[in-house]
């Protein structure tokens, strides 16, 4: 009877060492982490430095409209004083 319990043993410590070992090979990732391609390297620069390039100009498109304004009378930012006198003066509660 004991040949029988021994025998089970042995099945099953086989058994779990074979689950160890696909698991252990699942586990395991030999592809490299990056699989991208040159070409598709320089696609990806090439399209952050037109991104780069468009907002350069928007911003350089946004300080020129902002000086033509200034430069034609109008203020493009009031000053902050005059701001101070257009609030209420009874304050946020004034009402209470």
């Amino acid at each position: 009877m004991s040949w029988i319990i021994n025998g089970l043993a042995f099945v099953g410590c086989l058994t779990l060492i074979a689950i160890a070992l696909l698991a252990w090979v699942v586990w395991r990732d030999d592809t490299p982490p990056t699989t991208t391609t040159r070409a598709q390297t320089d696609a990806w620069q090439q399209a952050i430095a037109t991104k780069q390039a468009h907002d350069l100009a928007a911003f350089h498109s946004a300080v020129a409209m902002t000086r033509r304004a200034q430069e034609a009378g109008g203020t493009a930012i009031e000053p902050q004083t005059d701001k101070a006198t257009d609030t209420d003066p009874r304050g946020a509660d004034g009402d209470a």
